[in-house]
């Protein structure tokens, strides 16, 4: 007796086993460039005068909930060292404020992602 599968229940196993492989049976994580453009989109939206702290970000952010905060605060120290974003010591916490520079890096990227969009739709 020979037993055949069928295309889609190959593509059910093919599935299943890469959400295994990556996610490794926990909750989902997203990229590190995905959650860093999280963050600057909070910061521009949300927060363009106020600073915030890293508890803020990730309690607030909910793409980013599932993000460990060694990588959170990994993620900010990088922004903070290019410029996007600047810190301020207070003697409870660091908050943290958007620059010209990081609301601008992220509305070039809004624009781009607008027009690659507009060409594959116009293609």
């Amino acid at each position: 007796m020979i037993l055949q599968v069928t295309e889609k229940e190959q593509n059910k196993k093919l599935v299943n086993r890469q959400n295994k492989c990556y996610n490794f049976g926990k909750s989902q994580r997203f990229s590190h460039e995905y959650t860093i453009l999280s963050i600057l989109e909070y910061f521009c939206i949300y927060t363009r005068k106020v600073a915030i702290s890293k508890y803020h970000i990730m309690t607030k952010i909910s793409e980013i909930k599932q993000q460990r905060p060694d990588r959170i605060s990994l993620m900010l120290m990088k922004l903070e060292k290019n410029g996007y974003i600047e810190s301020i010591d207070t003697p409870n916490a660091k908050f943290y404020i958007i620059t010209d520079k990081g609301f601008d890096a992220y509305f070039k990227w809004i624009k781009d992602c607008l027009t690659f969009v507009r060409s594959v739709n116009n293609g």
